[in-house]
């Protein structure tokens, strides 16, 4: 049987395909091959030295790249259905969290692929899994270890968190200079949006505008008080004043009067799609709309309203008996502009215009400017309001999207600091200390809780290693040379990254600088063991033979040329070195003159606890799975 378009010719009959339905195990060679494919996609992405990824479908079209797993999992079309549970567990994380997918990920796909390697019955691994997240989440919850407050009236500790999400993300082509100017605007914007309420009033902070500029510097990025409407009729060399009509007397006197519509005003009506009617001979339901739209632009104008803003079309003539009567017109507004709008204005939003628009409904600007932008022309927009908008520049067009995308997810992390105001440590050193936590509470966990979950203790002890190795892996995915190790010290156990062949020199303990998150130094950590990453069992640590020797003796504090001289061998200073590597070399960043600069690489407590918390439940739940069964048709 054969399926054919209408009016097609037989040339281009294709026979229609036979549905069939497979089932298969879940660790079938497809499904490992898939995991894996996945896994080195994300891995590759994560952290600051992170390989930018390059998407496009086979049919061609738009070029994304990133290395955002936002952008990246909302690009990628996935067919394996293990994928798309993975998939659609991290974007839900994001929704809520905005950051943290990567982190996720990675970890949910070592969880599965580590299970899968020991050969283990999944729902053991299961089981075991669930009893190292209870302790990772008590320890997590209750140690000062993990916690550090945020002050969030220091603007250090805010730069921090934002520098930490920005320097993340190498598809932004920043500078040293310019990482610390855009965090330095994201915050100030952030701060400027907080409106006033008063105490035990809920406090919501509105969304910044974020205007992006392609071709332009990004030290020509800046913060604009009100918002920013794109107004293309207007040219851009028009520089004369905006004659707007202002409200004569009142509280409201000198302001501009503004009414907001989410209905198309283009004489299609929607206000009548289900309803039938009749007309007059001669005239039609467009003309009517038209004679209607007219007589409420004419209620407008006696109620001295100076702009009318519209989510959908306006139509030409409207627009034109609008300009005649010297109101402004702006129309095709997308969701976030007409959010922004109301913010702004405190409009309500009307859907019809058959009615009267009643007083209450009206919103209010103090003025509009007609302000050019790197060429293009937008209408400023300015109240009495907090909001304010974040003018961002970049050279090219995907580094523009990943910066607009970034910033935004940086004041999302700012938001949620206000109501959960703490941090942990970040760049890999969080997983370090919990793989050393999970093996150092496994040596002494009770008898029972094995013999509970009905396994013995190899296979227990066995399992939990491989739970502490997942969440090493994902520290150590952070290091994307070959040519280097992450070492870190039985004291503090956070992680430094360090060339291997620095480790054949006699000193090389006294190069390491600040840990991976800066807030440990490597030579006040006296007495201190040290060994690789990943050369880690039940809680002993492996010496290597020039690690052993270091660590017996005191390393005593070195004077600053020392220190200097140390790190210009491990970090030798180049004209071209960008942000991203300053951050994570693993030495004290020089702070700017502004003194903007610790040093410190943090991550929210709540993003951080909820990934770890997602990517554990979402391999259990594919763990679980016995076999897949897929139609096909």
């Amino acid at each position: 049987m054969c399926a054919v378009s209408p009016g097609a010719s037989m040339a281009y009959q294709t026979p229609k395909e036979q549905s069939h339905i497979s089932s298969y195990d879940q660790q079938h060679p497809a499904n490992i091959q898939a995991l894996q494919a996945f896994k080195s996609i994300i891995k590759s992405c994560y952290g600051p030295q992170g390989h930018l990824k390059m998407i496009q479908n086979q049919c061609g079209g738009h070029v994304t790249l990133t290395s955002s797993s936002q952008r990246l999992l909302s690009t990628l079309s996935l067919s394996k259905p293990v994928l798309k549970m993975l998939s659609a567990a991290v974007e839900g994380h994001l929704k809520v969290y905005s950051d943290g997918g990567l982190h996720a990920a990675l970890l949910a796909c070592s969880l599965i692929e580590g299970c899968w390697e020991t050969g283990l019955h999944p729902m053991m691994s299961v089981a075991v899994n669930e009893v190292m997240q209870d302790i990772c989440k008590k320890t997590m919850m209750s140690s000062d270890i993990f916690r550090i407050p945020i002050n969030v009236a220091s603007m250090e500790t805010l730069l921090s968190l934002v520098r930490s999400v920005i320097a993340s993300k190498p598809g932004c082509g920043l500078v040293k200079q310019d990482l610390h100017l855009i965090a330095s605007l994201v915050v100030q914007s952030f701060i400027s949006s907080i409106p006033s309420v008063d105490h035990g009033q809920p406090l919501t902070i509105p969304e910044v505008q974020v205007i992006g500029v392609e071709g332009e510097m990004p030290s020509g990025s800046h913060i604009l008080e009100g918002i920013l409407i794109e107004a293309p009729d207007i040219p851009a060399f028009y520089t004369k004043d905006l004659q707007v009509p202002r409200i004569d007397s009142g509280r409201d006197a000198g302001c501009i009067r503004v009414v907001l519509f989410n209905i198309s005003l283009s004489g299609d009506s929607e206000e009548y799609a289900d309803v039938g009617f009749e007309l007059s001979p001669g005239l039609t339901a467009e003309a009517s709309n038209l004679q209607a739209m007219r007589d409420l632009v004419d209620q407008l104008v006696d109620t001295r309203v100076g702009l009318v803003a519209c989510q959908k079309v306006i139509h030409p003539s409207i627009k034109r008996y609008l300009r005649q009567k010297g109101i402004l017109s702006i129309d095709r507004l997308s969701i976030r502009h007409i959010r922004a709008v109301q913010q702004v204005t405190g409009a309500e939003i009307l859907g019809s215009f058959s009615c009267a628009v009643p007083p209450s409904s009206f919103g209010y600007v103090t003025d509009i400017k007609h302000l050019v932008v790197f060429g293009k022309s937008y209408l400023h927009l300015q109240s009495t309001s907090s909001l304010c908008t974040l003018v961002l520049c970049n050279h090219t067009e995907q580094s523009l999207e990943e910066m607009k995308h970034v910033c935004e997810v940086a004041h999302h992390t700012l938001a949620l600091t206000l109501s959960n105001p703490t941090a942990v440590p970040g760049a890999g050193c969080l997983n370090v200390i919990l793989a050393h936590h999970i093996r150092e509470q496994v040596s002494h966990v009770d008898e029972s809780i094995w013999r509970d979950i009905g396994c013995s203790k190899t296979q227990f002890l066995q399992l939990a290693e491989k739970f502490a190795s997942c969440l090493e892996a994902v520290s150590m995915a952070t290091v994307h040379d070959d040519g280097s190790h992450l070492v870190t010290d039985s004291t503090s156990h956070h992680s430094w990254c360090i060339p291997r062949e620095a480790m054949a020199d006699s000193d090389w303990l006294m190069r390491l600088g600040r840990c991976g998150c800066g807030m440990k130094v490597a030579n006040q950590l006296k007495n201190s063991s040290w060994s690789i990453v990943g050369n880690l069992k039940y809680g002993v640590y492996r010496k290597e033979k020039q690690a052993a020797k270091e660590a017996s003796r005191t390393v005593e504090d070195s004077n600053s040329e020392q220190e200097n001289h140390a790190r210009n061998v491990l970090h030798p200073t180049c004209s071209n070195r960008t942000a991203v590597q300053d951050e994570m070399s693993g030495h004290e960043p020089s702070k700017s003159q502004d003194g903007d600069g610790t040093g410190l690489i943090l991550d929210l407590f709540a993003v951080r606890f909820n990934s770890f918390c997602v990517a554990v439940d979402i391999a259990n739940v594919v763990l679980r799975i016995g076999h897949t069964i897929e139609d096909i048709n």
